[in-house]
């Protein structure tokens, strides 16, 4: 079995693998991890995961897509791929595709919190934080609004959501947070660290048996007699089964089989801050679409912003002076021309905003994990568990019918 990409979802489909028995090689075209999986707030929140493309956010959007300074950036280019996709999110984004998208992604993300704690249990340490999850905003009209709009989706998170707090209760819970600020509390999700949890997964696989080649960039592959041949920079691979799991350069991957799987970089960027009352709870500021994570070692990272750009490796310093721009009101204390750590990283946009998961040709050699939007974190460990059912017993316990590629090549 070959693995293809060593970012979260990758380690998680073959940690599932070797779980069941199955001897797995996974190559990384870097450092495991290296893309969206490291830079990330950490967020486990499977009942607030929803489709990018929602109701409203086009016509709620279109008057700030070309401004640096927003949360949602186009960079102006002559790209086809933005075009294409840019269509897709927009047709998306209507009242029934985002209703079936928030149920497909609340199936997925079923046990998600679940699977964190046998990871942990099993010695790999993640830095879980079991504190309620806060959503933050400028008035309590807007939170209200914002309450009431996640409750209309997901009505079965009622008695896990607290009314909207007063400034006191806020304070009191966070007092980071500036004195205008008004919000909420959602109980049963967690935050883990995202680096702590790719360098446990390689360490546990590698001891495991798992042999990771790191540095070994895919060019091609396809099927070989009655399996999979695969072409690196480290040398061919040959295996029974292959499993795209490579974020934004699936693309071009599953196109060198003749499969069509449409994922387009949406880069996040994040950043180190110091606080004087660090937080303790997960914070995201709802109008900012800025996430406020705690990480173990007391400090704090900022991540935010979505930026479609075609060159996924280029940076924008101004992107993270959006991000403090968009965050300075509502966090008091923070040392924000004193930031470290400053990161951008590709996340594997859809236009529908699901994932990808499945088979990609018909004779089920070649299969594709990717494609996670901003919930790659959440989505990891149910994932990983879905593909190796999918692999080994033919079926997943829950439906991948909504994930499913398009048209398999033949």
């Amino acid at each position: 079995m070959v693995v293809v990409g060593g970012g979260v979802i990758g380690l998680c489909v073959a940690y599932h693998l070797r779980a069941a028995g199955v001897p797995v090689t996974v190559l990384e075209r870097d450092r495991a991890g290296s893309g969206a999986s490291r830079g990330n707030a950490g967020e486990v929140c499977p009942d607030l995961g929803w489709p990018l493309p929602s109701p409203g956010i086009v016509t709620g959007s279109l008057r700030t897509l070309h401004r640096r300074d927003s949360a949602l950036y186009v960079r102006p280019q002559a790209c086809a791929a933005l075009a294409r996709f840019l269509v897709g999110f927009a047709w998306s984004s209507r009242r029934s595709a985002f209703a079936a998208g928030v149920h497909a992604l609340g199936s997925l993300s079923r046990g998600a919190v679940s699977l964190y704690r046998e990871l942990a249990a099993a010695g790999i340490e993640l830095h879980i934080n079991d504190r309620p999850y806060l959503v933050a905003h400028a008035t309590r009209a807007a939170a209200r609004a914002g309450r009431d709009q996640l409750l209309r989706w997901s009505p079965a998170i009622a008695a896990s959501t607290s009314d909207v707090l007063t400034q006191d209760e806020l304070n009191e819970t966070e007092p980071c947070l500036s004195g205008g600020v008004h919000g909420y509390r959602v109980d049963g999700q967690i935050t883990i660290d995202p680096s702590a949890l790719v360098d446990g997964l390689v360490a546990r696989l590698r001891e495991d048996g798992v042999e990771i080649r790191e540095g070994a960039r895919v060019t091609a592959l396809g099927p070989h007699g009655a399996g999979v041949q695969v072409q690196s920079t480290q040398g061919r691979v040959d295996a029974d089964v292959a499993v795209l799991a490579a974020g934004v350069w699936t693309t071009s991957l599953a196109r060198t089989i003749g499969a069509r799987v449409p994922i387009f970089p949406g880069k996040g960027y994040s950043f180190r801050v110091a606080i004087e009352q660090a937080p303790r709870h997960l914070i995201y500021l709802e109008a900012a679409h800025v996430s406020v994570a705690p990480r173990a070692d007391g400090g704090t990272r900022i991540a935010g912003t979505m930026e479609l750009d075609c060159a996924h490796d280029r940076f924008d310093p101004r992107r993270v002076q959006a991000i403090v721009a968009a965050a300075r009101p509502y966090l008091r204390g923070a040392a924000w021309e004193q930031r470290t750590a400053e990161w951008m990283g590709p996340r594997p946009m859809t236009p529908n905003g699901l994932p990808l998961i499945g088979a990609l040709d018909r004779a089920r050699r070649i299969f594709v994990a990717a494609g996670h939007n901003m919930l790659g974190v959440t989505l990891a460990p149910t994932t990983g568990r879905a593909v190796a059912e999918l692999i080994v017993e033919g079926d997943a316990q829950i439906d991948l019918r909504p994930f499913a590629p398009k048209a398999p090549a033949p």
